[in-house]
């Protein structure tokens, strides 16, 4: 297939259900008191395999990947300021030194990316984030971006 092209693999870890000790064994947690060694086991699993994968697709890419790993949530049942910040890491070769900025928050991150590398024109729109807070998500509030780069 020729470049450019556009793979997502959506990992389900840490997430319920927890499923995975840290040595990578199954494991089933499901209760709520279950909840804290679970998503700790699943965490532990994922950060010591996720360097290896990613290292062995940038060796094995014959065009430099674009690889960012994003987190899509903080742990549910805490409030908005502990959930929303999420992990949002690139892998950029050859990215120019204005495509990110230091309050980039997810609803920009892909914008910013196909832009860069897939000759698109997305409008890159305010870094906002909203919290939901009905049943039909059609509830929310504004919720202050606090990312490290902000003044």
């Amino acid at each position: 297939m020729e470049s450019p092209k556009f793979v997502m693999a959506h990992l389900l870890l840490p997430h319920e259900p927890f499923v995975f000790t840290p040595d990578g064994r199954y494991e089933y947690h499901h209760t709520d008191d279950e909840f804290e060694i679970g998503y700790r086991n699943n965490a532990e699993f994922i950060d010591s395999h996720l360097g290896e994968v990613l290292a062995n697709i940038i060796a094995r890419s014959s065009v430099p990947p674009v690889i960012i790993v994003m987190g899509d949530h903080g742990p549910n049942g805490t409030p908005p300021e502990m959930l929303l910040p999420i992990l949002n890491a690139y892998y950029i070769p050859n990215a120019a030194e204005d495509d990110f900025y230091d309050r980039i928050t997810p609803v920009n991150s892909f914008r910013v990316v196909f832009n860069a590398h897939f000759s698109t024109d997305y409008e890159i729109l305010e870094d906002l984030s909203y919290y939901a807070t009905g049943a039909e998500f059609a509830d929310y509030e504004l919720v202050p971006v606090t990312c490290p780069g902000e003044k």
